[in-house]
């Protein structure tokens, strides 16, 4: 009976993990449907920003890594209720920014504002990895590719200001 529950939990966790980051790829493609057609972004996007549909790509496979580390994380913590709310706070947090630099980007037009979400989202990312070391490495390692990407975007986005 035990295992059935388990594996019934493990379930609904992962269906959480799923609907929380379809929701945050959702919120920001409202607002990158097509920023290749729009002037502002033709006028400070970086000479070495990729295409769209490489920039699509990276982030799907990113929030692929995000859902295996946070399932990871979350079926892994330990038993200190603590850590293991820092650990969701710090989740939280990351993915409200994830969500948010989209729309300070492209809907407010606001590159500096975005930098300031991306420092932020960076901040909480290398954190996850520290906390995430302790917990399960494997999902610390899994966040590093989204830390690396994060760095890139910070280029980009401090190029465009």
């Amino acid at each position: 009976m035990k295992k059935k529950t388990s594996k019934k939990r493990s379930f609904i966790l992962i269906l959480i993990i799923i609907l929380v980051l379809l929701g945050v790829g959702g919120f920001g493609a409202l607002f990158t449907a097509n920023p290749e057609g729009s002037l502002w972004y033709q006028q400070v996007k970086a000479q070495i920003t990729p295409p769209g549909y490489i920039i699509g790509i990276v982030w799907n496979i990113l929030y692929v890594l995000i859902g295996i580390s946070i399932y990871l994380s979350l079926k892994n913590k330990t038993k200190d209720k603590e850590t293991s709310k820092k650990l969701i706070l710090i989740w939280s947090i990351n993915l409200i920014a994830n969500a948010l630099w989209t729309y300070f980007f492209f809907k407010m037009q606001n590159p500096i504002l975005a930098l300031m979400d991306l420092i932020l989202i960076a901040i909480t990312c290398l954190m996850l990895i520290i906390l995430n070391w302790k917990i399960h490495r494997t999902s610390a390692y899994l966040i590093i590719p989204y830390l690396l990407w994060l760095c890139f975007a910070g280029l980009l986005n401090f190029l465009a200001i």
